[in-house]
This record gives structure tokens, sequence and C-alpha cells, in this order.
């Protein structure tokens, strides 16, 4: 990531002029590694400030992050001492990967005080620092640093800004061209990175690759005083087309890299195309976090399930002899003449078989036939009973993984905040998930899916629960659409009384289609007919219905979005 003090610097700029004069509003720090400051500069600006090894940044962001019950010591302390001030000015120091914010504000005397958060945006080792006076207030992440060094981070000592890499600042420019004179048979974007300040590897690569196009040459060797003067005009000056690729590896760029492939995104300045990354970054890794959450939680009750049906089919399967234990009570009861006192095993016809074949019976040598006989009726009855309630037992279990394996599928089409929402609440409505609802703000539920065809409104359900609200409030005249033997989103047409044209109806069975297990098919099976054809069974779980009078339609999926 081409976060680098060539890309910082301007950044800062950027940032100094949309928030000077700002006031600070609202400070939150929902995780450990991030804080969101609120500023009001006549209109409000949410900057996000984190130090995280990833997504490490300052840059104003449009996420909705909810603060948690009890403010982290980082927090408590930037509100204790920011809230209130205005920004002073924004600013990259000594072309290091570090912006820093002043802020100026009253103390308790009324007097003039100016704070610093100080955003070291170094990777694994970033982190936001609070300093007045050059003394460390705190830091988002207390760190002891590097003790060879001498660079400790931590309250009450003085901050002192990384130690050096011995590199060189393109704006000494004499050093720079005593560096290049002898260009060493190196890649040049590899030597660039390695001998000047501030630069990353994809900047120092794009630098050498724009000389050596310039001037039609394979190399830098031999011309490395002309590259210098190059480079520092390069750096100072450079081309500014902000811009995301949008594909390949995605980064945000100060300009359009010939290095870097792939489509691009383009934006009017740095921090909206910073914007729209790491919001974009942030929104994608917390997609797949929820995703993965309820996942394991879905995943979870499967195996709790298929336990369960383990122990009920073995229980069933232990039961595979009751009629043939019944049988030899029965042949020991008709037989008990024929059977000697103290044998422990005789062989008796089966007046049950049309050749009369003889079965083998084990008997206990102490008891006699008769009582022998009622051990095997005793052992049937419990056989009989635990069928009785294994059976259904089964069935219910087998219904529930079904239902399961719905549940995977409506996580699979989960596109928002407010779908996954939804589908956590019909997971803690199946009694799959135990966890409190959250009451302090109220989620905005999701809306099914809603498209327009020739006049005619087309509604389809996102999840189970939202499936039986969209059917049970629909007009008894309107269409109503599934795929025939595949979990999907029930799809409503509005007919409002009118007769519902081909067209339409085949682009509602495409979208129905599109939102089932069989998206990735062809000739998809849907089946259609008038909503008050469909019932939904007592009890039964969410989405499930039973309909009638229906037609069938094979479709091709189409989102149609």
């Amino acid at each position: 990531m081409p976060q680098d003090a060539f890309t910082l610097i301007r950044e800062a700029n950027e940032l100094d002029a949309l928030l000077k004069g700002g006031k600070v509003n609202k400070i939150i720090q929902p995780t450990a590694d991030e804080v969101f400051i609120l500023f009001y500069t006549g209109k409000s600006v949410n900057v996000a400030f984190s130090a995280n090894a990833q997504t490490a940044r300052v840059c104003p962001t449009d996420r909705q992050v909810k603060a948690p019950a009890v403010a982290p010591n980082f927090c408590m302390l930037l509100r204790k001492h920011l809230s209130g001030t205005t920004v002073k000015k924004t600013e990259n120091v000594g072309y290091e990967r570090i912006i820093v914010v002043t802020f100026e504000g009253k103390n308790d005397f009324f007097e003039t005080t100016e704070k610093k958060l100080v955003c070291e945006i170094m990777g694994k080792y970033s982190n936001v620092i609070l300093t007045e006076n050059n003394k460390i207030l705190g830091t988002l992440k207390p760190s002891f640093g590097d003790l060879q060094s001498g660079r400790l981070l931590l309250a009450g000592l003085d901050y002192a800004l990384p130690p050096t890499q011995n590199k060189i600042e393109i704006t000494d420019l004499t050093r720079v061209k005593e560096a290049f004179r002898d260009f060493p048979e190196v890649d040049g974007g590899f030597f660039t990175q390695s001998a000047i300040k501030g630069l990353s590897s994809q900047t120092a690569a794009e630098a050498a690759n724009e000389f050596m196009q310039k001037y039609s040459l394979s190399s830098i060797n031999g011309k490395g005083e002309e590259y210098a003067d190059f480079l520092f005009d390069f750096l100072s000056s450079p081309p500014y087309k902000p811009n995301v690729t949008t594909s390949g590896r995605e980064d945000f760029f100060l300009f359009d890299y010939k290095t870097i492939g792939g489509e691009k995104r383009y934006f009017d300045t740095l921090l909206q195309a910073e914007k729209y990354f790491f919001d974009k970054t942030e929104n994608e890794k917390e997609f797949r976090l929820r995703y993965k959450a309820l996942k394991e939680k879905i995943k979870q009750q499967e195996k709790k399930l298929l336990k369960k049906k383990n122990i009920t089919e073995e229980k069933i399967l232990s039961c595979y002899d009751a009629e043939t234990n019944k049988k030899k009570g029965e042949l020991l009861t008709a037989y008990q003449y024929a059977v000697p006192t103290g044998s422990t095993v005789c062989e008796l016809p089966d007046f049950y078989s049309e050749t009369g074949e003889k079965i083998k019976i084990t008997l206990d040598g102490t008891l006699s036939a008769n009582r022998n006989a009622q051990i095997y009726f005793k052992k049937y009855q419990k056989q009989k009973k635990t069928l009785a309630a294994s059976e259904p037992q089964l069935e219910q279990t087998m219904n529930e993984l079904n239902y399961i394996s719905d549940l995977y599928d409506e996580l699979d089409r989960c596109e928002t905040e407010a779908d996954f929402e939804a589908l956590k609440e019909e997971i803690r409505s199946a009694g799959y998930l135990h966890e409190q609802r959250r009451t302090d703000k109220k989620e905005k539920p999701s809306a099914p899916k809603t498209y327009e065809k020739d006049g005619f409104l087309i509604l389809a359900g996102r999840n189970n629960l939202q499936n039986d609200k969209l059917t049970g409030g629909a007009n008894k005249h309107d269409m109503w659409l599934h795929t025939k033997d595949f979990h999907s989103s029930h799809v409503i047409i509005e007919t409002n009384g009118k007769p519902v044209p081909d067209e339409v109806l085949l682009f509602a069975a495409e979208i129905c289609a599109y939102n089932s297990k069989a998206r990735g098919g062809n000739k998809v099976p849907v089946d259609y007919c008038l909503k008050k054809y469909v019932k939904k069974p007592p009890k039964s779980v969410p989405g499930k219905v039973i309909y009638t009078d229906f037609k069938t339609i094979l479709v091709t999926p189409n989102s149609h979005e």
C-alpha cells in the first residue's frame, strides 16, 4: 500500500484544508485500535484515526460505528483533553509516515493550550499518541517500543520520532546526487526505495519506470545524477489524479501509476479516494466477520442436530429385531410344553412361515419357557416404545437439518447489515441463538427486494422471516412464486386484480430462480399460483408453506438488478 510519506504529505495538506477551525463534537472508540472523531466545520466530518496493521490511516469516513457500552481508557483520555477544542493545523512530520493534528483549547484556568494527536502509520507498528508540550499523555496502543533504540511510548515520557533508517530526504538534493552518482547494477525502484526516505516500493518503482520511459533507457546505470534531478522534480510536483484500483490488488494512489495494472476509479481529491478505499475495505471486512460469525452459529446447531440424528438412528437400529423378539415370545408361549426345563437354547417351528422352518431361540436355563417368553415380550415392548418415540424425533431432526441448509443459503444471499440482522433474528427465533438483543439502538429492518415490470410491482423476500411476512401480507389475488424442490425467496407479483402478462411472469420467475439454491443452474423450475392457494402449516419453521393449484415454468436465473 503506497501510504508513504510522499502520499501522506499531500493527504495532510488536504486534511488541513478540511479540518482547520473544526470543533471536536464527539469521540468514540469502537475497537481496540480505532478512534473516530466527529468534527464540525460548518458541516459534520467524521474522521477515522486507525492504528490497525492492515488499515492504519487518518481520513474521513462514512461508516456508522457503534460506541461500546463502556468507553476504553484512551477514549476517555481523548474526551477529557480534546472535547470542545478546535483544529489548528494538520501536517506531515519530517518526511515520515506520520500525520500530526494540532488542537487548540482552554484549560481549567482559561489559558490557551495546544495538544497534538500524533498518528504513526507504520503497518503493525502503527499507533495514535496524544501529546502536550512534547510529553506523552497516552497512546492508543501502549508500547514499550524498541528497547535497543531507547524509544518508549509511555505516558509521562517525552515523545521522540521513530529511529532513522539512514535514508536521505529528497529535499537534500546534494546528498541524493552523491548517492545516485554511481548507480549500482540493481533494480532502479529497489535502490530508490532503499536510498530515499519516505517512499513505498510502488512509488519508487513508478519513479524509476517513469524516468526510463521518458528517456528511452533500459536501466538507470550511468544516469544517476540526471535521475536525481528527475526524482526531485517528480516527487516535489507529482501529477495529480487520485484513483483507486478496483480489480486485482486494490489500493488507492495519488496519481495514475503506470506500473500498477487493473481497472481504476478516479476521484477529485486524494481524501475521497482514500475514504472510498478504506470504507469499502472495512465494510468488506465487517461483512466477512458477520458472515463468519453467523455461519459458525448455524454450524454449531448443525453439529448438535447431526449428533442427535446419529444417536436417534442408533436407537432405531437397535430395534431392528423387535418383530423377531415378538415372534420368539409368541413361539415360546405356543410351544412351551416342548421346551425342556433348564434348556439354554431351543429350535421351534415358525408358524408364520409358509415352509415351516425352525427358529433358534436363546434361553435363560434357570427360567421356564413361559418366563423366557415374557422376557422377549418385555424387550419387544421396550423396542416398540423406543421406535414410537425415535421415528418422529428423527423426522423432526431431518426437517431441522433441511431448515439449517436453507439458513446457509440465506446467509450466502445476505447483502446488507439489515439482511444480517434479519437472519440473526430468524436464527434467534428458531432457538439457535441465545444472546441478548441490543436495545440501545433500534435496527432498521430490511425491506424486500423491489422490482417494477410493465406497471407491476414485484417483491422478493430476503430471508425466511421476511418470506412469511411478505406472503402473509399479500392479497389473495396476487401471484406467488417459489422454485420447485429448491429453497428460494418467496416472490409476489402485486396484480391489483389485473391478469399477469407472460413477460412479467417470466421476469418474476427469473428473479425467484436467482434468489434460490439453484441460482447457478439452467432451466430452473419455478412454481406459481395465486396467493389464496398458499397456506402456512401450524407450528412450521419460518418460510415453510404448502400450496396447490400451481403451474410450473422453466427459467434461467437472472438477478435483474
